[in-house]
C-alpha cells in the first residue's frame, strides 16, 4: 500500500528527529564517531522528508 506524500514526509522527519536526539546523546557521552554518523543520517532523512512533502 502506497502512503500519501505528506504522511510519508512526517514519518521521515520524525525519524530524523529521533536520530538527531540520539546523536546529541552520543555526543554528550563523547562517542564522536557515532554522533557524526547519526547526524549524517538525520540530515539525509530530513532531506528525504522535505522532498516527500514537496511532492504533489
Amino acid at each position: 500500500m502506497k502512503r500519501e506524500p505528506k504522511s510519508e514526509a512526517r514519518r521521515w522527519l520524525l525519524q530524523a528527529k529521533h536520530d538527531l536526539d540520539d546523536a546529541n546523546f552520543s555526543l554528550e557521552g563523547e562517542r564522536f564517531n557515532l554522533a557524526c554518523f547519526l547526524s549524517q543520517q538525520a540530515a539525509e532523512k530530513a532531506l528525504k522528508g522535505h522532498s516527500r512533502y514537496a511532492m504533489k
